[in-house]
């Protein structure tokens, strides 16, 4: 059982989709995955690694403890001969940290932790996904139509209205809008914030952000720890212009790898396995601005908070100075 602690919103579904091919491209499990096959009734969640809630689990649904759980998962993977990738979410969906923490140290505390250093991007994506309440902001989304006057001539005009993705729990859904699965062709959605909320918002993300203190109460101790912005780095620039990019975040995953317990891993692999996955500047770095429906007011009152430069930084891409220290 292979498990990182990672926040909602955070980039946890891009590690582990990552995390599974790394290990199937280096040869450390035969069929590694993330969940689906394990006697799981709803294979969506089960898919996205999300084994710790109590929901989605089918030995917890079935009425085994979570010490039993866990035990009948590492059997079930022993039996496979692979590999459970597992995110927990300690504030928001997974079982609570008490019920599961004490029992990983028998299973060999292999456990590592990742963060996003920009809350910005989180809050961004709370937003859109509708994980936030009204207060932070909301979601609009943009649409590109066209109409015809009587003299023939087409204009094309902005449509906006609020909308929230269609989440299975209703109760995530903050305001009575129209669910969305796809925004469209013609179609964006972007995040609307209040700034006066920020600064609260910034202060619980970055506390969210480090575990290790809660978690150290369980004798879960030294996690590694990396950031989503070192991990996800190597897809947004050319490894031949900027390999020093590519080596930070070959380094960041090597981290997740041994503290997962594969010692022997090195860094040549872990470039190689980059090349092999096809991985490597394959995304294009989306402008923070371009996310926001009021960019301006944003951008204002990051001045004010003294932390404007998560805005001029494009998405996802570059490593920021440590936002959490």
């Amino acid at each position: 059982l292979l498990f990182y602690v990672m926040e909602g919103c955070s980039g946890s579904t891009f590690v582990l989709i990552t995390a599974a091919n790394l290990l199937h491209c280096l040869g450390l499990r035969p069929r590694p995955f993330v969940g689906a096959d394990v006697r799981c009734d709803t294979a969506t969640s089960c898919s996205m690694g999300e084994l710790l809630k109590p929901g989605t689990n089918y030995w917890f649904k079935h009425g085994y403890s979570w010490h039993e759980t866990l035990g009948l998962m590492h059997q079930e993977a022993t039996r496979q001969n692979t590999s459970f990738i597992i995110n927990v979410d300690l504030h928001s969906g997974s079982a609570p940290v008490e019920d599961w923490a004490p029992y990983i140290g028998g299973l060999g505390q292999i456990i590592v932790h990742a963060r996003r250093q920009n809350w910005l991007d989180v809050v961004i994506c709370a937003v859109r996904d509708c994980f936030m309440k009204d207060e932070v902001g909301y979601a609009v989304r943009v649409s590109k139509l066209t109409k015809s006057s009587k003299e023939g001539v087409v204009e094309q005009y902005q449509y906006r209205d609020r909308v929230c993705h269609m989440r299975p729990d209703a109760e995530r859904m903050n305001h009575d809008a129209v669910a969305w699965r796809q925004p469209g062709a013609n179609s964006t959605v972007l995040a609307h914030l209040h700034p006066k909320y920020l600064p609260t918002v910034a202060s619980n993300l970055k506390y969210n952000a480090n575990p290790h203190a809660q978690l150290a109460k369980f004798g879960l101790v030294n996690i590694p720890s990396v950031t989503y912005e070192d991990l996800t780095a190597m897809e947004y620039v050319d490894p031949t212009k900027e390999p020093a990019i590519v080596e930070r975040s070959a380094q960041a995953w090597l981290t997740v790898l041994r503290g997962w317990s594969f010692d022997k891993v090195n860094l040549s692999q872990v470039h190689h396995c980059f090349q092999r996955i096809k991985i490597l500047n394959t995304r294009w770095r989306e402008p923070t601005a371009a996310a926001l429906d009021n960019p301006y007011e944003v951008q204002i009152k990051l001045q004010a908070m003294g932390e404007d430069h998560l805005i001029r930084h494009g998405r996802w891409h570059r490593p920021l100075p440590d936002l959490t220290a």
